[in-house]
């Protein structure tokens, strides 16, 4: 069975490839203030999830690096979100 990091990892090099096609020509950024709300919203949301028994994670598939009650794996769908959104706004707002 593949483990999450592996699953995530994959996620992340696949967004990062479409950063990259679709943003190779431009100078889009993301802000901090954004990158730092999301990150303390994840941390809320995700630490009431995984704090009540509402998700569950096997440990055999985590690296176990935990912050607070949230594995370091978790973060990779925001990783995902930052780095793809503006990406897909930008090919998506174009017209070629």
């Amino acid at each position: 069975m593949i483990s999450y990091l592996v699953l995530s990892l994959a996620i992340i090099i696949i967004s990062i490839a479409i950063h990259f096609i679709y943003l190779r020509d431009t100078r889009v950024r993301i802000g901090w203030r954004s990158i730092a709300m999301l990150v303390g919203l994840m941390l809320i949301f995700d630490s009431i999830l995984t704090g009540l028994p509402i998700v569950i994670y096997n440990a055999e598939h985590t690296l176990g690096i935990l912050f607070g009650t949230i594995p370091i794996e978790d973060f990779s769908y925001l990783i995902v979100c930052l780095i793809i959104t503006p990406a897909l706004f930008y090919k998506l707002s174009t017209r070629d």
